[in-house]
């Protein structure tokens, strides 16, 4: 059996739609984050987050969908200075079909 790449493709797009934006705890406050970047790698979806102004320690990034379900949630314990941080958010896509013929 074949998955021809177009339901691959559009399987894709829809999980790239999903995410709207990014929910970081620091310093035990919520901060509500733009997603910087979205690449496509192949199967692979990356989404950038990028925290700038904000300082203290990180302890969750989760990317949200439009009603504010967390989507992915990474736990972390990082130190967050005056400059710039990136968090990237990897998710990819193994597609297998099976064919089963009942009679």
């Amino acid at each position: 059996m074949a998955i021809h790449q177009l339901e691959v493709d559009l399987t894709i797009e829809f999980l790239m739609s999903l995410p709207r934006k990014a929910i970081a705890i620091i310093n035990g406050n919520k901060v509500e984050l733009p997603i910087s970047k979205v690449v496509r790698e192949g199967n692979k979806i990356v989404r950038y987050l990028f925290i700038e102004d904000e300082i203290g320690v990180v302890t969750s990034a989760s990317l949200v969908d439009n009603l504010g379900r967390k989507l992915e949630t990474y736990n972390t314990k990082i130190d967050k200075g005056p400059d710039g941080f990136t968090i990237k958010f990897s998710i990819e896509l193994n597609v297998k079909g099976e064919l089963i013929i009942n009679g």
